[in-house]
């Protein structure tokens, strides 16, 4: 029984219809990243859990009031490519109510919707202002961030009673892009674990008279 071998040129019109499902793809990909389109963009963002640690000189007996503006929590720097986006605000929100809460004997969270401060029921009203936050790219290929924020803390009649600026710095063994996250998480736990050994060791509270 006699077998037809197919000619290797039978083959062409499949290899060439493969060719072109594989050049529409790449061009494809090619104008997606062109117009930097939402799904290119890859999103950095900071650990759920940072690790904080609590202070073992108790807590400050004081209702403390946490603002964290809508501005603070939508922060996102600079990452010095349209098509990588850190997520730092969120992180950061989570990690001050973090540390506050175990500062402080109480605390609640005053956002942008809150008219009337002096009617809320606190002894107390902290606020944060970002100063930087950025990243260097090191010569021995480690990726460092650093966080510094300017921490205000107020009576009731909006005295100043206590201010710190403080710069958590963290840092990752390489430069892919995948540790702009974990980068900034380290910062903002060095930051906090600053922010909290410090409020919890000095007495600027006591002589605060609470209503």
């Amino acid at each position: 029984m006699s077998r037809k071998i197919e000619h290797p040129a039978d083959c062409r019109p499949s290899l060439r219809s493969l060719e072109s499902k594989l050049l529409a793809a790449a061009c494809t990909l090619m104008v997606v990243a062109a117009l930097g389109l939402p799904g290119c963009v890859v999103h950095h963002n900071v650990r759920e859990n940072l690790k904080i640690t609590k202070p073992s000189s108790g807590k400050i007996p004081l209702r403390a009031g946490l603002y964290v503006s809508g501005a603070l929590k939508n922060l996102k720097p600079p990452s010095g490519n349209r098509f990588h986006e850190i997520n730092l605000g969120e992180g950061l929100a989570r990690g001050a109510e973090k540390a506050y809460r175990s500062a402080f004997a109480e605390v609640s969270i005053i956002d942008d919707s809150v008219t009337d401060i002096g009617r809320l029921n606190v002894d107390v009203i902290a606020s944060g202002q970002v100063m930087e936050a950025r990243y260097r790219d090191m010569k021995d290929l480690r990726r460092v961030c650093t966080t510094t924020i300017k921490w205000t803390i107020a009576d009731r009649k909006g005295n100043v009673i206590y201010e710190n600026t403080i710069t958590g710095e963290g840092a990752t063994d390489d430069t892919f892009k995948a540790h702009f996250g974990e980068c900034f998480s380290i910062s903002l736990e060095d930051h906090f674990n600053q922010l909290l050994a410090h409020l919890t060791s000095v007495t600027w509270w006591q002589g605060l008279k609470k209503d």
